[in-house]
């Protein structure tokens, strides 16, 4: 038996010599390497950086950024002389900010190595392959925007029995036959001896009861339908899993996992969870991204070779971190154990049905937590403090902490407010949004175009990432409405703002005696000063504020797109005229589109109405025998020439004396009257008052006058064969005695 050993590790031996080495480099950007034109080394290989681009930085899902939006980079060339040997394959994981076009292609020794190919916003690894050697390169082509670059993967060989960076030739007795094999060799006997398996015998097996350890992966199985083992069969030996049993292959630093290749000598069905998993004839291979992979056989499979690669860098170790603040600093990838101070009142902003929350402490620094699970679990104007793990991150400056395995709530205390201030958002309706990423902003009376509002010149996108309906008072604003928006400013990606539309309220509970307030994500603003411009059809269930004045004890004209059940004050609305006195009826309700006059008792301003529906029913004119009273929706100056006018206080119509003084706000009214009237009053039930002072009988003839009583009703032509009292005679008072 040792005999046969011997030879056999001979022929290995004199094989490997006399063969290509094969190699792979991996290199992962884990922070800002580059902040310009130069060389740097990047895991053992020193590369060259050379473009126009001016900003750089650094996206913990997406790698190096290299220029940004209004300042992107036209050309990139990223190269290497540091490779020796032929190359088979370039794989790049790259991408763009939302809106890229841009292209990469790769040369090697100055020759185009595969095809090019066209980025895209979401990180992508895409192969190069061909064969060649000499310098190589990645060329980019960009028309605008960012463009990122998360890992470079290169495989070559070396010819001649020579390392990659080492001598050729070599003692033969001195080399290690297995050093340069695949991860996990079972179809020989050293690959067995290195794995300590025991060589079964012809027709016999050997059972892998124990995990095995190889190149810094971990090898556990379970058993199916038979004992999982290396049996060999005439000298062919191989490592044997049946249905039902399964393979988990584990980085013992965590590093992640990046591909790995099954060589079969016979392939049943076997299926990979997270990642990709392809096969071309007796070849299996898996590619992601994961700390631990595991292969489901579901028919029995015999396997030759197991190659693992793993990318990246190893997780940094542990780190005790005190407060939002100092999380700000932290490395990304790196593990925390993050402590909140009671003394830092650390508040929940908004929180999700997916365990993801926005937090800000007092001094206003704020953090994304990222899938946290708690319990109970976090909302709106909670207290946190304590002790919670995860994984340090960020997205284009917005702090992340993600949950991990070892993410737990049971050292956190999440109470509800007592004495505490309760949290309130940001206003940013100057365009300062991005002084706060991942915070609750409030933005008033901003219009919209094609989704999205103009803030410090940028456009920003609203997306209703959190399922709000109309029961949240949540409508998608329609074009050229303006809006009031409660939101979350979150960063999609770097460079990338969103409005997500957050709804929040203040509760009133035993401890925290406070008035409950609503903080809705879409209020409709109209404003008195601009045109307002209807929806296409009707919206229920919505809030409106209408940016205006309304002043106490006092005529005001009103006319809005929505109704209002019980208004308080008096409200009018035109019934009918009478000679030259527009009678108005008192009403408590608004109809949308009519013109009304309303007078509160006391002086109004920014009034909210909310639960009403918005309608597109355009603005009336409710006219009578030539008197018309007519609502607008835009600002509008009236005419002078006495046809058109405005009530006073004495309930007497009078027009204009200039274009200012004739000023109407929209969600306003005026009079229309014909052109030979003369003195026209308005009447509001039995009150007219103030047109001019009573008069006593004279004894002048009234004969052929048109007589009205004070409730504005006809009552014929002359005084004589009335009974005493107080009528309007050609618009003035008198007293029949």
């Amino acid at each position: 038996m040792r005999k046969v050993l011997r030879m056999t590790m001979l022929l290995l031996l004199t094989a490997w010599v006399n063969a290509a080495f094969a190699d792979t480099y991996t290199y992962e950007f884990s922070a800002k390497v580059f902040s310009g034109n130069g060389e740097k080394d990047l895991g053992g290989v020193t590369w060259k950086l050379q473009t126009d681009a001016v900003f750089f930085g650094y996206s913990g899902d997406k790698g190096l950024q290299i220029g940004k939006a209004g300042e992107h980079a036209t050309f990139v060339t990223l190269s290497t002389n540091g490779i020796q040997g032929t190359v088979s394959s370039v794989k790049i994981e790259t991408s763009g900010a939302k809106g890229i076009d841009a292209e990469l292609e790769v040369t090697v020794g100055g020759v185009p190595f595969g095809d090019k190919y066209t980025l895209t916003n979401v990180n992508t690894g895409h192969e190069f392959k061909g064969t060649a050697s000499g310098e190589i390169a990645l060329n980019y082509v960009n028309r605008g925007k960012a463009l990122y670059i998360k890992r470079i993967t290169v495989e070559y060989d070396t010819a001649g029995g020579e390392e990659p960076g080492g001598e050729s030739g070599g003692d033969e007795e001195g080399e290690d036959p297995m050093e340069n094999a695949e991860t996990f060799v079972f179809n020989s006997e050293p690959g067995l001896a290195l794995l300590g398996i025991s060589v079964p015998q012809v027709g016999k097996y050997t059972a892998v009861k124990n995990d095995l350890n190889s190149n810094g992966i971990t090898l556990a199985n379970t058993n199916g339908t038979a004992r999982t083992r290396v049996h060999n069969s005439n000298g062919n030996y191989t490592f044997r899993v049946y249905n039902g049993g399964s393979i988990t292959l584990t980085s013992d630093n965590e590093t992640p996992i990046t591909q790995i290749v099954v060589d079969f000598d016979e392939l049943g069905t076997v299926k990979a969870g997270e990642g990709t998993w392809n096969v071309d004839g007796k070849i299996g291979t898996w590619t992601g991204e994961a700390a631990s992979v595991t292969l489901q056989v579901e028919v029995k499979s015999f396997i030759n070779t197991i190659n693992v690669v793993t990318g990246g860098t190893a997780p940094k170790p542990l780190q005790e971190v005190s407060g939002l603040a100092e999380l700000k600093d932290v490395d990304d990838g790196t593990d925390v154990l993050l402590y909140i101070t009671d003394a830092d009142d650390v508040r929940v902003l908004f929180a999700d049905a997916e365990n993801n929350a926005f937090l800000r402490d007092k001094s206003g620094t704020r953090v994304y937590f990222k899938g946290v699970k708690t319990k109970p679990t976090m909302k709106f104007n909670s207290h946190l403090a304590g002790y919670v793990y995860g994984k340090k991150t960020s997205v284009g400056g917005m702090t992340v902490l993600e949950a991990t395995a070892k993410t737990s709530s049971a050292m956190l205390l999440i109470a509800e407010p007592v004495m505490e201030k309760d949290v309130t958002p940001a206003d940013v309706s100057t365009g300062n949004h991005t002084d706060h990423i991942a915070d609750w902003v409030l933005i008033k009376g901003t219009p919209v175009s094609n989704g999205k509002v103009s803030l410090g010149g940028s456009d920003v996108e609203i997306k209703n990432e959190y399922g709000l309906t109309d029961v949240n008072f949540y409508h998608e604003p329609y074009d050229n409405a303006r809006v009031d928006i409660s939101a979350i400013a979150f960063v999609a990606e770097p460079g990338i703002i969103e409005l997500r539309p957050i709804y929040n309220k203040v509760e009133q509970t035993v401890a925290h005696l406070v008035e409950e307030v609503e903080f809705l994500p879409i209020v409709y603003v109209i404003d008195e000063k601009e045109e307002l411009v209807l929806p296409t059809t009707n919206m229920d269930n919505v809030a409106v504020r209408l940016e205006r004045k309304f002043y106490g004890g006092k005529w005001n004209t009103l006319t809005l797109p929505f109704g209002v059940e019980n208004v308080e004050g008096v409200l009018c609305r035109y019934k009918s005229v009478e000679g030259n006195v527009m009678v108005f009826e008192k009403t408590n309700r608004i109809e949308p589109g009519v013109p009304y006059l309303y007078k509160p008792e006391e002086g109004q301003e920014n009034v909210l109405y909310k639960g009403v529906t918005l309608s597109n029913t355009a603005a009336h004119d409710v006219y009578h025998n030539g008197f018309h009273f007519v609502g607008t929706y835009k600002p509008y100056s009236m005419k002078t020439d006495n046809t058109e006018r405005l009530v006073g206080d004495d309930n007497k119509l009078y027009s204009p004396t200039s274009e200012t003084s004739g000023k109407i706000g929209s969600t306003g009214a005026y009079f229309v009257v014909p052109s030979a009237a003369g003195d026209v009053m308005v009447k509001v039930d039995e009150n007219i008052s103030g047109i001019e002072s009573a008069y006593s009988s004279t004894g002048e003839s009234t004969k052929d006058s048109r007589v009205y009583d004070l409730y504005g009703r006809f009552t014929g032509h002359g005084t004589e064969q009335l009974p005493k009292g107080i009528y309007i005679v050609e618009g003035k008072k008198i007293v029949v005695k």
